[in-house]
């Protein structure tokens, strides 16, 4: 069930963009069981079977987001083992996360939407007037200039889709 759930969730963003092709037969697509949460690793982009499950009796688009949120991961090339300090990896995580899910609610628009997208919009705008253009790099340079800025542990987790912790840097590199 897991694996036509996440066929499913592949086929409508390819219905709706297929440029991103490329990018998915590129990053295999597996479901493990040893993980709780899905992550880029060596092998592709992992999403357990009990998560895709309970996710998607949560939320349908649910994992269509979470599909599209990995590939972007990927596209971009967020390597998440760059910072040395325990802050900069939480402020590099939350701008990938941030600009990530951006481009996400933009692609898939409001009927493909998740419940608590006009939430996440709201939290965004203010980032968007004064980080221009919004790339993660950028947003990353502005919350570690504006230490006032950084969102809390919460609004970190609503954008979180996915755990970093299993990407490592080998995982894409950047000739891919």
């Amino acid at each position: 069930l897991a694996k036509e759930i996440l066929l499913y969730g592949k086929e409508e963003i390819l219905v709706a963009y297929a440029f991103f092709g490329i990018a998915f037969s590129e990053m295999a697509i597996l479901c493990p069981s040893e993980y709780e949460e899905p992550g880029l690793t060596e092998k592709g982009y992992e999403i357990p079977e009990e998560y895709v499950i309970r996710q998607f009796q949560k939320e349908k688009n649910k994992i269509t987001r979470t599909l599209l949120h990995g590939l972007l991961h990927y596209i971009f090339s967020h390597d998440f083992t760059v910072f040395h300090t325990k802050e900069e990896q939480k402020l590099w995580q939350a701008a990938t996360d941030f600009v990530t899910e951006d481009i996400a609610m933009e692609l898939m628009g409001d009927d493909a939407g998740l419940s608590e997208d006009s939430c996440k919009k709201e939290i965004l705008k203010p980032y968007k007037e004064k980080v221009r253009p919004f790339t993660a790099e950028l947003l990353y340079d502005y919350l570690r200039e504006n230490p006032g800025e950084v969102p809390g542990e919460k609004t970190m987790q609503m954008f979180a889709l996915d755990g970093h912790g299993l990407w490592n840097g080998g995982a894409v590199s950047k000739e891919e």
